[in-house]
Formats: C-alpha cells, structure tokens, sequence
C-alpha cells in the first residue's frame, strides 16, 4: 500500500491525537480517492513524513501545518476549507476594519469553491474558469496584503502576512482541477472514521494493538473507498498469505 501511495500523483493528508497506554501519540491518514494508510505514531514530526513517503513528488493536499513543509512547495496545495474557516474568524473580530477585510476574504473563498465546482460539472469551459481564478486570486492578494497593514491587531495582520508567504501554495489546484481538489475533505473524511473508532475503543494498550488498528482501519477504510465489502478483502488477503 505505501508503495502505491508513493507512486500516487497526489495524496491528502491529515493527523489527529492518539493514545497508547495513556501516552500521546498520533494517527495519520494519508489517502487518495482508491488508498487509505492509517499509520499510528509517537510523533507528529517531519521524521513521519521522511518514513512514509520518501522522496515523494506529487501533490500533497493538507492544512498549513509546518511539518508538511517536508514536501516541495512546488506540489504542496493547502486547504481551502481551512483557509475559509480562518477568513470566518477574521470577520466575526470586534475590531471593524478586521471584520470588513474578513468578510471580503470569507465571499472570495466562496467564489473559490463555486466556481471549481462549477468547472467540476462542466458548467464553465476552461478560459472562463482561469479567468474568473485569475481575478479571485488578484483579490484574495489584495486584501490579505490590507490585512497586514491594520496597525491595531497584531495577530490578525500576523497570521495575514503569514497566509502571503504561502499564498502560492493556496493555488496549485489551478495547475490540474480536475484531479487536484481545492480542500482536504477526503483526508478529514477518513480521520473523523478513525475518531469514531477511538471514541469507542478507549485508544490502544500496546504496541500490537496499534499496529492491528492501523492495519485494519487501513484495509477496511480502502475498502470502503472502492465498494467493495471489507471483511470479504480481510478474507481474501487471509487466504494469500496462508
């Protein structure tokens, strides 16, 4: 599976708290629309991503966690739905100007989302989905760049200027829209089905324990992804190694 994954032309990713005997630990989903790895570590640190996916090329979809600076920024696509939830915040502060630059962002994010999923359904040929991408863009630039000049609030004009120094990676979807989404709800799909697991399985006790939930829940939830019965593939791949 991990090979296959890393031959992948993108994945999502995503992590979440785990505990092993009361420790803290972590689960990551790596995933695209046919895979899904579970892996359960110690850490949520860049030495995860170097085990994984070695040297791995393609798009990675993600939040705008640091440790996914492992990858090239070239093929790093950040979350759009992460991206909104922030502009959200932006307009609901009691400081005015904040709020009229967070509204701004929060009705360009939501272009975003509608124009590519008009795109998606044909709706709107290629000329008319860049342009109408180009001018989003040339606005989401402008008014983040005005975000970062509001002289009293420090922290929206910081996470503001931090946004700019990524703002190239918010756009890589351009690149291929009809293979590289503009969100990473297929990665947070999968982890809300590995907290529902651990909600009910109070975690993991040992180190087989991990290794048995992250080999199940990989093979039940690729299962999942490709319709197929998951108890019939756990057979199935029984049979081969038996």
């Amino acid at each position: 599976m991990k090979e296959e994954l890393q031959g992948s032309e993108y994945l999502h990713i995503d992590e979440t708290v785990h505990k092993n005997q009361g420790k803290r630990g972590w689960s990551w989903v790596i995933t695209n629309k046919a895979l899904k790895l579970l892996k359960v570590t110690e850490s949520r640190g860049k030495k995860v991503l170097k085990s994984l996916l070695p040297e791995y090329d393609g798009i990675v979809v993600s939040d705008r966690y640091a440790v996914y600076n492992y990858f090239n920024r070239e093929n790093r696509q950040i979350c759009w739905a992460h991206l909104a939830r922030d502009f959200e915040r932006f307009a609901h502060s009691k400081n005015v100007e904040v709020s009229k630059i967070g509204q701004a962002l929060k009705s360009l994010s939501n272009k975003v989302f509608v124009v590519d999923k008009a795109k998606k359904q044909n709706l709107i040929d290629n000329l008319r989905f860049y342009r109408l991408m180009r001018k989003i863009r040339k606005r989401v630039k402008h008014f983040l760049r005005k975000m970062t000049r509001v002289v009293n609030s420090t922290q929206a004009s910081r996470m503001a200027a931090k946004m700019l120094r990524s703002e190239d990676m918010m756009w890589k979807f351009l690149r291929k829209p009809e293979v590289i989404e503009t969100t990473n709800n297929l990665a947070e799909r999968q982890i809300r089905r590995y907290v529902i697991y651990r909600k009910n399985s109070f975690f993991t006790w040992s180190e087989r324990g991990e290794r048995f939930v992250e080999r199940m829940l990989s093979i039940f939830l690729t299962s999942r992804l490709n319709g197929q019965n998951p108890f019939q593939k756990l057979q199935n791949l029984v049979a081969v190694t038996a």
